[in-house]
C-alpha cells in the first residue's frame, strides 16, 4: 500500500497478497512504512497469495506473527550471518 505524508493509506493502493483490497478495508490492514519492511512485505504478500490461490484457510494474525518471528530468527538473531560466514 502507498502511505501519504500524513500516514494515511492512499485509495486503490492496498493489497491482500497480490490482489487489490477494496478501499474501505485498506485502513484496517497492517502498514509497512519503511524500506526495511520491503522484504517482510514481499514475503507476506507471496505467502498470502499462495494460500488464497489454493483456497487454504489461514489466520492472518498467526501468519503475520510466524513470518515476523522467522525474520527475527534469521536477521536479528544472526542465523543468516552465521550460515554465510
Amino acid at each position: 500500500m502507498k502511505i501519504d505524508a500524513f500516514h494515511y493509506v492512499q485509495l486503490g493502493t492496498a493489497y491482500r497478497g497480490l490482489q487489490p483490497v477494496p478501499d474501505e478495508e485498506g485502513p484496517s490492514i497492517k502498514q509497512f512504512m519503511d524500506i526495511f519492511s520491503l522484504p517482510e512485505m514481499a514475503l507476506l504478500s507471496c505467502v498470502v497469495d499462495y494460500f488464497l490461490g489454493h483456497s487454504l484457510e489461514f489466520d492472518q494474525a498467526h501468519l503475520y506473527k510466524d513470518v515476523t518471528d522467522a525474520i527475527r530468527d534469521v536477521h536479528v538473531k544472526g542465523l543468516m550471518y552465521q550460515w554465510i560466514e
